[in-house]
């Protein structure tokens, strides 16, 4: 199959994210197996099933943005990083608590359940995209991360999963907002209608 016959099994995902549903895409396999290829592909002529989901998702709120003017909406992206068990963040290079110890080992974060039930990691940094550029631009950043985080990166890669995360934040702002937000992208205040979901990429 080729990356978007099998992206193309997968499509439907997009959608419910949008309507308010997680969910989640995860490759699974052995080494060398090619999960890596399937999720990220190796160019935009080849793209992965990561890429193209949220090209996908931008184009389904592009699309209800165009068609009712009121409506806003935002992405912010996480990467996380699990090995050995452990987990550990992939963005966070603002701060010395992401930055190796005398030893050369990242400091691991905590997996909560939050007061909803679900499992989340309080102290991962996320950050806000709107294009498919920025989005490689922070893969090349966590790509660095891992690799300076080990003297073999083919056997570190072997047994470590990245865990993509994508928050979706969409709703209907009242018109007295958006005469005050002139970018109408702000979902800082008030939304009427709103729907928040997440998209993990495995």
């Amino acid at each position: 199959q080729s990356q978007l016959e099998v992206f193309q099994d997968v499509e439907p995902l997009a959608l419910s994210v949008v309507q308010g549903y997680n969910a989640c895409i995860l490759a699974y396999g052995q080494t060398g197996s090619g999960k890596t290829y399937t999720m990220q592909g190796e160019d935009e002529r080849d793209w992965g099933i990561s890429f193209r989901t949220l090209e996908k998702l931008w184009t389904l709120l592009s699309m209800r943005s165009d068609e009712e003017p009121n409506y806003v909406y935002s992405l912010e992206l996480g990467m996380l990083e699990i090995y050995n068990d452990e987990v550990y963040d992939l963005l966070n290079t603002t701060t010395t608590s992401n930055k190796p110890n005398k030893n050369g080992r990242r400091p691991k974060l905590d997996v909560r359940r939050n007061a909803e039930g679900r499992l989340e990691v309080p102290q991962q940094h996320k950050e806000r995209i709107s294009s498919i550029p920025e989005v490689q631009a922070l893969m090349e950043r966590a790509q660095q991360i891992r690799a300076t985080a080990t003297t073999n990166l083919n056997e570190h890669s072997s047994r470590s999963h990245m865990v993509l995360s994508v928050d979706v934040s969409c709703g209907v702002q009242s018109p007295q907002f958006l005469a005050e937000d002139s970018d109408g992208k702000n979902l800082d205040i008030p939304l009427q209608q709103q729907t928040k979901a997440s998209l993990f990429l495995v």
